[in-house]
């Protein structure tokens, strides 16, 4: 015989630090920037948070290829909605003469506090120092990653 369950538990019912809900996202599409002024990624996710007290943990890794001379670095920002949250500064890059060209990298976690129910986007912004230059996602994956964690 088959038992109808009525008692659920609510997320309001649920420990501080459970993980109400993961979203993910990634990006294989290759991309490329030269520019010194942030410009989105495509790297981005979208999250409905169950309870306005929550906090949403970001993670995410921006991969691709650096290429600059002496002193230039690449640069990412993370946005909630179209507010900057966070910053990873000179992000990678190599210090010596001449032109380099090597794997690049931007990642960052970050404990945001967004205090809505609405739905909330993230996305990963970059941007290289005059004469360098990105290519994200040549050979490889991004991803973001985004969890709600009941307070």
């Amino acid at each position: 015989m088959l038992k109808t369950v009525t008692n659920q538990v609510s997320s309001d019912q649920l420990p501080a630090g459970t993980v109400l809900q993961v979203v993910n996202a990634t990006l294989a599409t290759a991309g490329s920037t030269t520019s010194t002024s942030f410009v989105d990624t495509g790297l981005t996710a979208t999250i409905t948070p169950k309870k306005a007290s929550s906090k949403i943990l970001v993670t995410a890794h921006l991969s691709g290829i650096f290429n600059q001379t002496q002193g230039q670095f690449l640069l990412a920002q993370l946005l909630r909605d179209a507010t900057a949250i966070g910053e990873i500064a000179g992000a990678t890059g190599y210090s010596q003469s001449g032109g380099q060209s090597g794997g690049g990298a931007a990642s960052i976690s970050y404990l945001d506090s967004p205090s809505t129910t609405s739905a909330t986007t993230y996305k990963l912004q970059a941007r290289v120092s005059g004469g360098a230059s990105f290519w994200s996602n040549n050979n490889s994956i991004s991803s973001i990653t985004l969890m709600e964690v009941a307070q």
